[in-house]
């Protein structure tokens, strides 16, 4: 997305932020959608971004126990109340609450930037037909990707029970604290070389594992990281709000 020179009045965009899922993922999507907004349009210009921040130890143990009637509520009840605040559009920094993303968009009658969707059309886009698939535990056992990809022809593998055990501890012990550790580091590059050397891309289906990848690894066409497509989505969508006779695709 390169700067646009603006000739022209721009509507300011508002959009509403599902967050604290954890925090260190929220705070990389809010300063990042920021950043590439003002880069496209320079000067002092941003977005209008509400922050709904959710207790994420409620939100993970409901998630846990399967009660997902729970997440769904609690989750439309927030951007319910965003919505009836005047925002555009509504975005959830969180993957595996994206369990329930469908039951939020029907309920509030503004668009939802689903990262469901965002990787589906990233995987077609880069001709990714199997991808293997990392995320929570119940990111991957709830399958919420799995059928959206089949739905396209495409296919998402999963890591092995001990591998997914792992990821788990290092996501939650470590990763949604904004912690980088050697393990977490470890076991992100070994994934990736297990799925390379059996001709699959890669999913980063956890808004915080790409924190494990170096720079390479982050422009490498095999590897879809799903908060940095969702973050480009989102602002594709508040630029397009802002200015529609400047869309962009």
């Amino acid at each position: 997305m390169g700067r646009c020179a603006m000739t022209g009045s721009v509507t300011v965009p508002s959009m509403g932020l599902l967050g604290g899922m954890g925090p260190a993922s929220t705070a990389h999507y809010y300063s990042k959608i920021c950043r590439r907004y003002n880069e496209h349009f320079g000067g002092l210009r941003l977005p209008e971004i509400h922050v709904h921040s959710l207790d994420f130890e409620r939100m993970n143990s409901w998630a846990a126990s399967g009660l997902w009637h729970r997440v769904a509520q609690t989750l439309v009840a927030a951007a319910t109340r965003m919505a009836d605040a005047g925002v555009q559009s509504v975005a959830l920094a969180c993957n595996t609450m994206h369990m329930v993303i469908d039951q939020v968009a029907d309920a509030i009658g503004i668009p939802v930037v689903s990262s469901v969707d965002v990787v589906i059309e990233a995987m077609q886009r880069r001709s990714l037909d199997r991808c293997r698939l990392l995320g929570t535990n119940s990111t991957l056992v709830n399958g919420f990707f799995q059928r959206a990809a089949a739905a396209q022809g495409l296919s998402l593998s999963e890591p092995h029970s001990d591998d997914r055990a792992e990821l788990d501890d290092v996501i939650f012990g470590e990763l949604t604290s904004g912690i980088v550790s050697a393990r977490a580091v470890e076991l992100v590059q070994r994934q990736l070389a297990d799925a390379y050397a059996q001709g699959e891309g890669v999913v980063l289906a956890c808004t915080e594992l790409g924190l494990a990848l170096d720079a390479n690894q982050g422009s490498d066409a095999r590897v879809i990281d799903s908060a940095e497509a969702h973050i480009a989505a989102i602002v594709r969508n508040l630029i397009n709000a802002s200015h529609p006779s400047l869309a962009v695709t």
